[in-house]
C-alpha cells in the first residue's frame, strides 16, 4: 500500500474510534449512576439491576465496533501491540464480569435484598474466592490490554499529526489505571476506577478529529533555506567541511573552534 494512502487508512479508522468513544462514554457516566445507586440504594433494586444488564449490553455492543476499527488497524500495520489488545481486554472484561455478578448476587443475597434473598444458600465461601480471583485475573488482563494501546501511541507517532499521539497515549494510561483500581474490588474502589475511565473515554474523543488534518511527513524541501542551512552548519564543519559530532567544541579534523 502507498505510503502515503496507508498514514489517510490509519486517519480514518482512529477518527471513527473517537467517534466511537462518544456513545461509549454516555454509556460509562449511566454506568457510574448506575453503581452508586445500586450500593446506596435500597428502592427498586429490580429495576436498577435490569438497567445494568442494558447498560452493560450496550456497551459491549460499542466496543465491538471499536474492535473492528482496531483489528482493521493492526492488520493493516501488522501491529502486535494493536492485535494484543483484542484478545486482551476481551478475555478480561469476561473473566470480570463473571466475578462481579457473582460478588454482586452473593452481597446482595447475604443482606437480604429481595431480588437474590433465594439464592443465599447457594454462595459457599469458595465460591466467593473464585469470583475475587476472576475479578483480579480479568483487571490483569484489561490493564495489560491497555498498555498495549498505549505503547502503539507512544512508538507510532508517526501516524498521528500534532497531539494526537499524546491523547492517545494519556488515554489509554487512564483507563490502564482504571483497571488497576479494579483489583480492589470494593465499590467505593469501583466508584473511583470508572472515573478514571470516564475520563480516559473522553480524552479518546479527540481522536475523531484526526480526519481534519494533514499528517503528511515534512521533506526537507518543504523546509525554510534558513533552517537547512541552521542543520547544516550544526552537522558539519564551516571551516574544513568535515562532519562532526554534535555537542562537541572543536573540529576533530582542522581544530577550530564550533560556534
Amino acid at each position: 500500500m502507498d505510503y502515503m494512502a496507508l498514514h489517510e487508512d490509519i486517519k480514518k479508522i482512529f477518527s471513527k474510534f473517537g467517534n466511537l468513544m462518544i456513545p461509549i462514554s454516555i454509556i460509562s457516566f449511566i454506568g457510574l449512576i448506575w453503581i452508586i445507586l445500586y450500593w446506596f440504594t435500597a428502592q427498586n433494586r429490580v429495576i436498577i439491576f435490569t438497567i445494568g444488564v442494558i447498560i452493560g449490553i450496550s456497551s459491549s455492543i460499542f466496543f465491538v465496533l471499536v474492535f473492528i476499527e482496531i483489528y482493521r488497524a493492526a492488520k493493516l500495520l501488522k501491529n502486535k501491540l494493536l492485535k494484543n489488545f483484542i484478545p486482551q481486554f476481551i478475555v478480561g472484561t469476561i473473566l470480570k464480569t463473571i466475578g462481579d455478578i457473582i460478588i454482586l448476587i452473593a452481597i446482595s443475597s447475604f443482606f437480604g435484598h429481595s431480588l437474590f434473598s433465594s439464592l443465599r444458600i447457594s454462595f459457599s465461601f469458595l465460591t466467593i474466592i473464585i469470583a475475587i480471583l476472576l475479578i483480579i485475573g480479568g483487571s490483569i488482563l484489561r490493564s495489560y490490554a491497555w498498555r498495549s494501546l498505549r505503547e502503539f501511541f507512544e512508538t507510532n507517532y508517526e501516524y498521528f499529526p500534532l497531539d494526537f499521539g499524546d491523547f492517545g497515549r494519556s488515554s489509554a494510561k487512564n483507563c490502564k489505571s482504571a483497571a488497576k483500581v479494579d483489583v480492589l474490588i470494593l465499590p467505593i474502589f469501583g466508584i473511583f476506577a470508572n472515573l478514571l475511565r470516564l475520563v480516559g473515554y473522553l480524552k479518546f474523543i479527540r481522536l475523531r478529529n484526526l480526519k481534519n488534518f494533514s499528517n503528511h511527513p515534512k521533506m526537507e524541501s518543504d523546509l525554510p533555506i534558513s533552517t537547512i542551512r541552521a542543520t547544516a552548519t550544526k552537522n558539519f564543519c564551516t571551516n574544513c567541511g568535515s562532519a562532526i559530532t554534535p555537542g562537541t567544541r572543536f573540529c576533530q579534523q582542522c581544530g577550530i573552534q564550533i560556534k
